[in-house]
């Protein structure tokens, strides 16, 4: 299955590949920022400005939690927490079973974007609020050796990625190379200069590719280089070739379930 975020808010529940549609979810009356299953495919979350709701996946579809958070919000890769923005600032951490509360990453500001590492180690948050420009790390093992861990990203992002291993984390936005990322030391990698305004961005199942999606209607793969992956060889040999015609990526989007 695929789930859309329509304009008023509700969720269409589509078949896959045909893309009939089975449900239309009653929503919160806002477009949603946030659309995205669980990894047991067992809930399914949608996040607005005001709002974020679990629905139960199957069946009726009802709502299983409500969460005090706002639009951006993910799932853990085990889809145990739900990790969600507060508007005044800071991100909360919620159990996805019950939406009771588990914990407080506290900040200034509420971030714009945000996403897990596969591993279930690394949250990446972006920020744009006025002057403020950056994008974080926040350490989620039990046990962290640091809080959390700026990176030295001094313009808008507005696409987060991870590497399947969880060693590199991928940020790109308007007007500004894609930049690769250390998680471990927080230190700038290397960079990628694309020819359009990337707004999404993912890595190939073995990590020796990273794929953008920009504004110029274009989907291009690029090799990463041999230092970042850490091993003797270089990674593809198309670094910045367009693969195919694609539209701009809109958040509300999530999908397939394997049901």
């Amino acid at each position: 299955m695929l789930a859309a975020g329509l304009e008023d808010g509700s969720i269409a529940v589509l078949s896959f590949p045909d893309g009939r549609v089975l449900r239309t979810v009653r929503g919160g009356g806002r477009r949603l920022a946030s659309l995205e299953f669980s990894a047991d495919d067992r809930l399914l979350l949608g996040a607005d400005s005001r709002g974020v709701a679990l629905y139960n996946v199957g069946g009726k579809w009802k709502r299983a939690a409500e969460i005090d958070g706002v639009a951006p919000a993910a799932f853990s890769p085990d889809g145990r927490q739900v990790a969600a923005a507060y508007a005044e600032g800071g991100i909360g951490i919620w159990n996805a079973a019950d939406g009771s509360f588990v914990r407080l990453l506290p900040d200034s500001v509420a971030p714009v974007r945000m996403a897990f590492s596969p591993d279930g180690r690394w949250l990446a948050t972006a920020y744009s609020v006025g002057g403020l420009r950056r994008a974080r790390l926040w350490d989620m093992s039990p046990n962290p050796e640091t809080a959390q861990l700026p990176l030295a990203a001094e313009k808008t992002i507005q696409a987060l990625a991870f590497s399947p291993d969880s060693r590199l984390l991928a940020t790109a936005g308007p007007a500004v190379p894609i930049q690769l990322w250390d998680c471990l030391t927080g230190h700038l990698v290397t960079e990628i200069t694309p020819g359009a305004w990337v707004t999404c961005l993912v890595f190939s199942p073995d990590g020796r590719l990273l794929v953008s999606g920009d504004n110029a209607r274009s989907v291009c793969a690029w090799g990463i280089p041999a230092a970042a992956l850490g091993t003797g060889t270089e990674a593809g040999a198309i670094p910045g070739r367009s693969v195919q015609p694609a539209g701009t990526a809109t958040p509300g989007l999530a999908g397939p379930a394997r049901n």
